[in-house]
């Protein structure tokens, strides 16, 4: 089994996969971790030094390398990484379980403004860009199997969600 969190910076795609590959005792894959450890620099620098479409090159392959692999796994995606066709395609193939984390402008702002290595918010209004942002990403992300709203929720409760789906869906 392998389950996909998709969704916007900021929607709790690593703390929930982090969690979620715990609780079901499979490994957990970041895929920017994976890129950071790939490239031995933060994502804010490959932005800054190599460009957003070097950074989506890397993304691209590293997501492609880990639709892969056979194991059971629970894989947090980058925000963009469903934009690419091919990254989307793979993913959609290698899940058993794509779950798009849902969040507002408003709450991916607040969880993420601190946060130093977010090159895309590096903006003079960075709400807008969100707004702008998502509003692009939304209608993929929504081809999702399952959608949860994190704005409210818990981690713990995010995952609930997302088990309450998988035995419901065993069942039928």
């Amino acid at each position: 089994m392998k389950i996909i969190l998709v969704g916007f910076m900021g929607s709790g795609k690593s703390a929930v996969g982090r969690e979620l590959a715990k609780r079901l005792g499979v490994r957990f894959v970041d895929i920017d971790e994976l890129i950071v450890k790939r490239e031995g620099r933060s994502i804010a620098k490959v932005f800054a030094e190599a460009g957003e479409p070097y950074f989506r090159k890397i993304e691209k392959q590293i997501t492609l390398e880990v639709c892969q692999r056979q194991d059971p796994c629970v894989i947090a995606t980058g925000g963009g990484t469903l934009m690419d066709p091919d990254s989307r395609a793979a993913l959609k193939r290698a899940g058993t379980l794509l779950v798009w984390l849902k969040v507002s402008p408003q709450k991916a702002l607040e969880r993420t403004k601190d946060h130093p290595v977010r090159p895309l918010l590096k903006e003079a209004d960075p709400l807008n860009k969100i707004a702008s942002l998502l509003a692009v990403r939304e209608p993929v992300y929504a081809q999702a199997d399952l959608a949860v709203d994190t704005d409210h929720q818990s981690v713990e409760q995010v995952i609930q969600e997302i088990l309450a789906f998988i035995e419901k869906n065993k069942k039928s």
